[in-house]
């Protein structure tokens, strides 16, 4: 628990540093949300857990030098971290012509 918070007060921080907040001057904005259990613990998956979407990236291990390369390489300049990415879900919509 102390990591995932140590985490999260990291991310909180950085993203108003790099101005990335809704209130930030920058086309680009960060909306964060902490939950308490995404549970990657039932697939192995090292905690923190930190998603990225639009696309749905899963970061593993997310502590604060891994968030500094998510929000460096991902966030500002758009490539995926592929050491820590574990998965990628973009949760599309169901069909509407499924629902029986």
């Amino acid at each position: 628990k102390a990591v995932g918070l140590e985490a999260w007060d990291y991310l909180r921080s950085r993203i108003r540093e790099l101005n990335l907040e809704i209130q930030g001057g920058s086309s680009l904005r960060v909306h964060r949300t902490k939950a308490n259990c995404l549970r990657g613990c039932d697939y192995g998956v090292p905690g923190p857990v930190l998603l990225v979407y639009p696309g749905g990236f899963w970061y593993h291990s997310a502590t604060p030098p891994v968030i500094e390369r998510v929000l460096q390489e991902h966030i500002l300049g758009g490539i995926p971290v592929a050491e820590y990415l574990v998965a990628q879900d973009t949760l599309s919509a169901p069909d509407p012509k499924e629902r029986g």
